[in-house]
């Protein structure tokens, strides 16, 4: 009994050391307008002998809320998340596929981990597990579960890692309804660089073929 309640005792502790990090990331991101970082996505499925992966570079700006990710691996792409807006840009094909966000999707959650609103995250998901890693930086990694029915068909868990110094996101990473393993790793951090709006904008013309998702 005594040995439980440690237990129990030690969950609660890093669970209230988790909610006070998402609060601190939240306050340290009303000071970053802008952010940059390289980065590295992998996708773990069944429908495939190896992980997926896609490397390049994302870029954040917090007024008004956007994430871009230029891709330049397996094909150079680019693609635009806004809170209610998913936009893959192709080049190659000029095509252009929008995708109206009614619900939270992965694409929400890293907009809403990389911007102030990383608190409200507890809003949609419950703590479940936290605990600390030491290195050169000491990290802490919160493991979350969607509290509603709706997000539990399309995420069945999350998984955040922040230093706990400069309380930037390092990874994020999800399981899907599917069982499919997601991580999206950033590297190489850079705060508040001077970032065009030529970065943010989709460069289609009047040939690009437009494609709406509702």
């Amino acid at each position: 009994m005594f040995v439980n309640l440690l237990l129990l005792l030690t969950a609660t502790l890093n669970v209230g050391a988790a909610r006070a990090d998402l609060v601190r990331a939240a306050n340290a991101r009303k000071n970053m307008t802008t952010m940059s970082a390289s980065y590295v996505q992998q996708r773990t499925t069944l429908l495939s002998k190896k992980p997926l992966k896609a490397t390049g570079t994302l870029h954040y700006r917090n007024e008004p809320t956007t994430v871009a990710l230029h891709v330049d691996q397996p094909r150079r792409s680019l693609i635009r998340l806004t809170p209610k807006l998913y936009e893959v840009y192709r080049p190659k094909k000029n095509t252009l596929e929008r995708f109206e966000l009614k619900t939270d999707t992965w694409t929400t959650l890293l907009t809403r981990s990389m911007s102030a609103q990383i608190q409200k995250l507890e809003k949609h998901f419950t703590i479940v597990s936290s605990s600390l890693s030491e290195g050169p930086e000491v990290r802490r990694t919160i493991v979350m579960r969607p509290r509603d029915k709706k997000l539990k068909t399309k995420v069945k868990e999350l998984s955040l890692v922040i230093d706990t110094k400069r309380y930037l996101v390092h990874r994020l990473s999800f399981t899907d309804h599917s069982g499919d393993q997601v991580t999206f790793e950033l590297r190489d951090h850079k705060l508040n660089p001077k970032l065009a709006d030529a970065l943010f904008t989709i460069p289609k013309n009047d040939k690009t073929r437009v494609i709406t998702h509702k």
